[in-house]
């Protein structure tokens, strides 16, 4: 169960699983992202997150992700919700 509002810590599995779109848990985190895209809470997570998330795409040369690692190295360390494929509320 969601908050109405606050802020919610996210892992590393989260963001993978939105980020690959992952069907197994697309309706559980659906309530999540668009509870956050209303703007009712805010999302934050560990500066490591990004190295998390990057090892396949990086190892597999999937450059597709490469605007989030700008937008991370600019020093915002928390979920700004743009990434390059947003999940479908």
């Amino acid at each position: 169960m969601l908050p109405t509002s606050g802020s919610i810590y996210i892992d590393t599995s989260v963001a993978i699983y939105t980020i690959e779109g992952n069907s197994d848990y697309y309706s559980l985190l659906q309530s999540l992202w668009y509870k956050f895209y209303a703007g009712e809470i805010q999302i934050i997570n560990s500066e490591l997150i990004l190295m998390e998330v990057l090892v396949v795409p990086l190892r597999n040369a999937n450059n597709s992700l490469e605007p989030i690692c700008k937008r991370q190295s600019s020093g915002k360390p928390t979920c700004e919700g743009q990434t390059s494929r947003e999940p479908k509320i």
